[in-house]
């Protein structure tokens, strides 16, 4: 993984509809389950009822660290602001936690996208 500019993270994002149908096509043939390109990135995350730091991205998953307690299986949603050149955006998701990892006091959560949008940041 490498470290980016959140301008790349916003253009990885806004791919994510066109991907999320081709996605949908082809997750029925592979065996990888990752094969979208992840970035790291610090970005914070608006929860329901936290909030936590991404770790890393891609056009279909987000993995972030936050001190609420959250289960494999389980549906989420969450919103990532982004700084890009147009200004501050969000990106509103809704997925599936597939994988936890605990670590000290925080607890980190892997989501796998299944709907977003995104929109201009409301201040």
């Amino acid at each position: 993984m490498r470290d980016v500019p959140q301008w790349h993270i916003f253009k990885l994002m806004t791919n994510t509809a066109k991907k999320q149908v081709r996605r949908r096509k082809a997750e029925k043939l592979r065996a990888d389950k990752r094969r979208e390109e992840r970035v790291q990135a610090s970005l914070p995350v608006a929860l329901a009822t936290a909030s936590g730091v991404t770790r890393d991205v891609s056009a279909t998953g987000i993995f972030f660290e936050t001190e609420a307690e959250y289960a494999k299986g389980n549906t989420i949603e969450l919103a990532v602001e982004l700084n890009t050149p147009a200004g501050k955006m969000q990106l509103k998701c809704q997925g599936v936690i597939v994988r936890i990892e605990h670590h000290e006091s925080r607890v980190g959560v892997a989501v796998k996208i299944t709907d977003s949008i995104l929109s201009y940041a409301q201040d």
